[in-house]
């Protein structure tokens, strides 16, 4: 799943269109992994793939 995130912004609906899941399952992949620091959501339905250096704050 980290693969259809980058470390550019990209809408949420980027990576339900480019995998073969489900949108349910793929909204509760980038939740668990939002919730395990390995990418980040911003503003405007945006997800973002975080590397070591990024510190995400809200």
């Amino acid at each position: 799943m980290t693969g259809l995130a980058g470390p550019s912004p990209a809408e949420i609906d980027d990576p339900v269109r480019r995998c073969q899941f489900s949108p349910p399952a793929v909204m509760a992949a980038l939740l668990d992994l939002e919730i395990s620091g390995r990418i980040g959501t911003l503003p405007g339905h945006c997800v973002t793939l975080l590397t070591d250096e990024a510190h995400w704050t809200e």
